[in-house]
């Protein structure tokens, strides 16, 4: 089954390269191929650049010689990829990433022009292009060099939004759970932090996702300092020494630790696993923290054992 992609009145574009248009849908390739509008100026560059970036069979490009036309391409059909020149009528390339970002579209987008003014490169970045080529020297260098700028964009994309993805599904699983549940990406940064958790520190969700350096381990321990959440990614040295009960069962690990949290001085144990994606690899850890207060007191401990720990937690720069 084909797709179309609807083609802008070209009255309004005396300049556009499309010819005798007998509709305003054209056929595409199917979504498979993934698609590039490519906005230039020159047509004979449109031509060349086109025939090079197809070659792979990967890609489908659109060409496009006015910006303006190209925001009305871009508000009737989904492309994966943005090429754009610098100077061109109407509007530069900055000026069209400018109109794109505005949108909220995050379209990998590549500046490549014969302009290389260190005011050009540093603008295009600023605004949020994903790379920045200098046109010249032999075509099939410089096309080649395109292509894979192009191929990298894509990807990373694809990888931002599926790791997007995954950390929504992750906060909506882990917002079901009975017990305070947060997870950590590859880089140690905070990408779920539950109601449980929640209402067990006292820090919202919202002051939390993203925090990196340890930061959630203030809200449980005082200080940053690497938990044993983060063993499950790194080796830290020492780390189990502030813990009790401390085990490791294959990837999972088990310890227990008293804390002062917003409820008070409260005895937990904390279960920390990792996050497999879907090629098997960790990409991140999930921890939970159980409240076993009550269960402390009740195997044996007393009320003076209780506010022994207390004072001691009161006193120890490694439980404050």
């Amino acid at each position: 089954m084909q797709t179309y992609q609807k083609i802008p009145d070209e009255s309004r574009y005396p300049s556009c390269i499309s010819k005798n248009i007998s509709s305003p849908y054209q056929a595409r390739p199917p979504r498979a191929t993934k698609q590039i509008l490519y906005v230039d100026d020159e047509e004979i560059l449109l031509e060349v650049g086109k025939l090079f970036i197809e070659r792979s069979g990967a890609y489908h490009v659109t060409t496009c010689n006015n910006p303006l036309k190209a925001l009305e391409l871009l508000a009737y059909n989904s492309f994966d990829a943005i090429v754009s020149d610098y100077e061109m009528p109407d509007m530069n390339g900055i000026q069209l990433l400018k109109q794109v970002r505005r949108t909220g579209n995050q379209i990998p987008f590549i500046i490549f022009t014969g302009r290389g003014r260190e005011e050009v490169v540093i603008a295009a970045l600023n605004e949020g292009a994903d790379f920045y080529i200098q046109k010249g020297g032999e075509n099939r260098s410089q096309f080649a060099e395109l292509v894979h700028k192009i191929t990298v964009s894509i990807e990373r994309r694809e990888v931002l939004l599926a790791l997007q993805e995954s950390e929504k599904k992750l906060s909506n699983i882990l917002a079901a759970l009975p017990y305070a549940t947060f997870a950590i990406d590859a880089e140690h940064r905070v990408i779920a932090w539950n109601k449980m958790m929640e209402q067990m520190t006292g820090i919202c969700e919202s002051d939390m996702i993203g925090k990196g350096d340890f930061t959630y381990s203030i809200a449980l321990t005082g200080k940053a300092e690497p938990g044993i959440i983060d063993l499950i990614l790194h080796d830290y040295p020492g780390v189990e020494d502030f813990y009790a009960e401390f085990r490791q069962e294959e990837n999972i690990i088990t310890a227990e630790r008293f804390l002062s949290l917003s409820s008070g001085y409260r005895h937990v144990r904390i279960r920390a696993a990792p996050i497999y994606s879907s090629l098997n690899q960790v990409i991140g850890a999930i921890a939970t923290i159980r409240d076993i207060s009550d269960n402390f007191m009740n195997e044996g401990e007393d009320r003076k054992s209780f506010e022994m720990y207390k004072q001691i937690a009161n006193i120890s720069p490694d439980w404050s």
